[in-house]
């Protein structure tokens, strides 16, 4: 191969890398994007109902007690549900990985 020719190449597959990468990084902030817009309002809402119905319904002692961890398991529930969520959006976005951490 001549001198030109090679730099081509190199030139080629600097090019074919670079677009590799760029929608790598497209795809990993539409992936964070989504995840952060799905997720954040969701928690902050439950925790909101949360809270509000704590200060509305006015309960003492044990009542509070038990409505707090309700509100615990709701919260770990809705945490599951966006785990959930942000495992099958990664799949989807980029396939099966090597990490045994995402092969739920």
């Amino acid at each position: 191969m001549s001198l030109v020719e090679e730099t081509a190449t190199a030139a080629r597959r600097l090019r074919d890398q670079s677009v590799r990468y760029a929608r790598e990084f497209a795809a990993l902030a539409i992936y964070a994007v989504v995840c952060v817009a799905v997720c954040a309002p969701t928690v902050i809402a439950t925790g909101g109902a949360i809270f509000w119905g704590s200060s509305q319904l006015g309960l003492d002692g044990a009542a509070r007690t038990v409505y707090f961890a309700a509100g615990v398991f709701v919260i770990m529930l809705v945490f599951t549900m966006l785990h959930r969520f942000v495992q099958q959006l990664h799949r989807r976005l980029f396939g099966a990985t090597r990490s045994p951490m995402w092969q739920v």
